[in-house]
């Protein structure tokens, strides 16, 4: 067999195009003086919208260089020459080159110029007063449509929290504060339990909240507030939960889809690569909005676990004797409310739990943060929002 053809060297890239030039006259226009600019630019309006005025634009044009070359050409004859109202043969030569207007003709150019500035100006200000209506408009509709899937994902929430909690080990107390309040109520079972019930109300409250802020914003029904302790949390979250999974997920990184094996990405860098090349990201997969749901529901009842321990073991330490649990009755959830606000009074004094643990992340605080903490600018831009799939108005 002969040699391979060589490979042809890769063709330059194509020059860009040049900027276009300014044409001779625009270069003069601009050495012009205020005045003779604004009469140029009232020609060319002119020009634009009154039909017999065709040309007017270049006839000042042609004048204003005819008077320049008169000057430049007797100045040089007699250096002396004023060129103003008492040099008669100069005003005689202004008069007979300058362009032929009707009296009372400019003037009304004027007039006419003004008027359609100012309907120019009410006709952009009615446009931006619609458009910012029917942008209202627009979030109303999608509070609307939105609103009850959050509200029923929050349901959930409640119900997969109260599952969670009752599947604790027997010797927890969470089961039995479960079961208390499905059969004696809220009320009853603080009277009963007036240490550890109140801190499972009040982190429940912080993780319902948070939940209910992130469906919020994914569905476009509230902006991001930099001032927000739950939204930042959130984020932080968000990003936490990815960057653990992508260094410790082992072989859970890969799924495999009719499309193919696909590989985890961070929620940020999947986002980004889907705007700018939505064929690789076809590649990967990333958690979805209702991973990170259910993400927010392992991480509140871990928080509550480790809430109640910690003041269980606080307790033992200092020699307090629990009170026997109330009565066992059937499992149900914690409740809850559907409005994104802490379950107790006091739950919005305290920010919500920091990431602990995950159901299908496994999130666990990185060495050197403390307590899972993850260090963050507060105000985020447009473009680190959209990454992190949050929709902006």
């Amino acid at each position: 067999m002969g040699a391979a053809p060589p490979t042809p060297a890769a063709l330059p890239p194509p020059p860009a195009p040049a900027a276009p030039q300014p044409s001779p006259d625009e270069v003069y226009v601009e050495s012009l003086g205020p005045e003779e600019k604004e009469t140029i630019a009232l020609a060319k309006w002119a020009e634009e919208n009154v039909p017999d005025q065709k040309g007017l634009a270049g006839k000042f044009v042609s004048f204003y260089k005819a008077v320049d070359e008169y000057v430049n050409a007797e100045r040089a004859k007699d250096p002396k020459r004023t060129f103003d109202e008492s040099d008669e043969a100069f005003t005689t030569f202004v008069e007979g080159a300058r362009p032929q207007i009707e009296p009372g003709k400019w003037e009304e150019l004027k007039r006419g110029r003004l008027i359609a500035q100012v309907e120019s100006a009410a006709t952009k200000k009615v446009e931006e007063k619609f458009a910012a209506q029917i942008e209202e408009t627009r979030k109303r509709q999608n509070v609307l449509e939105k609103k009850p899937l959050i509200e029923d994902r929050i349901r959930a929430f409640q119900a997969n929290i109260g599952g969670l909690m009752n599947a604790e080990p027997a010797d927890s107390i969470l089961p039995t504060i479960v079961k208390s309040i499905e059969a004696n109520g809220l009320e009853k079972t603080i009277e009963a339990d007036p240490i550890f019930t109140p801190i499972v109300v009040q982190a429940y409250g912080q993780g319902e909240r948070a939940a209910a802020e992130f469906l919020a914003m994914a569905h476009g029904v509230k902006d991001y507030d930099a001032n927000d302790k739950v939204h930042d949390w959130v984020i932080k979250f968000i990003r936490r939960a990815g960057e653990t999974f992508a260094a410790k997920g082992g072989d859970k990184l890969v799924r495999q889809t009719e499309d193919g094996a696909k590989t985890f990405l961070p929620r940020g860098q999947y986002n980004q690569l889907l705007v700018s090349n939505p064929q690789q990201a076809g590649r990967h997969w990333t958690f979805s909005d209702e991973d990170v749901v259910r993400m927010i529901e392992r991480n509140t009842k871990d928080h509550i676990a480790a809430l109640v321990k910690a003041e269980s073991d606080r307790l033992i330490k200092a020699g307090y004797v629990k009170p026997p649990p109330a009565a066992p009755a059937p499992a149900a959830p914690v409740p809850g409310n559907a409005n994104p606000s802490p379950t107790a009074p006091s739950a919005s004094a305290a920010p919500p739990p920091e990431p602990v643990g995950s159901p299908r992340a496994g999130v666990t605080p990185a060495p050197g943060q403390g307590n899972g903490a993850v260090n963050q600018q507060q105000v985020m831009s447009d473009a680190e929002l959209q990454v992190l799939g949050f929709p902006r108005k």
